[in-house]
């Protein structure tokens, strides 16, 4: 069975409402939260590997029904400051009693802005 490796670049908003950051994408309209920018990183790493999986899962390719984020988080990443550094997202292994194809992700946020 062959390997099949998707990419993505995403964009990041990172927003703080009250006491919580929210990491917001803009590709595919993906949010996750925490206490620190830090935290919602890592949450938003859960929830977009939880996306894929369950994609994987249905045997859809990933994400391709998740539409982009809504205007107005587009709007809010223009006028937001830049962050110069970029990350990885750790995507996990298919667990081995997965009847699924071979896979890889590849995922970066290659640009991240705070609003």
């Amino acid at each position: 069975m062959g390997s099949t490796t998707y990419t993505f670049g995403l964009t990041l908003l990172a927003l703080k409402e009250d006491n919580t950051w929210v990491l917001q994408c803009l590709e595919h309209d993906i949010a996750a939260q925490g206490r620190s920018i830090e935290e919602a990183e890592k949450a938003f790493e859960r929830t977009f590997a939880g996306q894929v999986l369950l994609d994987l899962e249905a045997k859809k390719k990933p994400l391709e029904d998740v539409p982009k984020a809504p205007q107005h988080y587009w709007e809010m990443f223009r006028n937001a400051k830049r962050l110069d550094e970029t990350f990885p997202l750790y995507i996990p292994d298919v667990p081995a009693d997965k009847d699924m194809p071979a896979w890889m992700i590849n995922a970066v946020a290659r640009e991240m802005r705070v609003a």
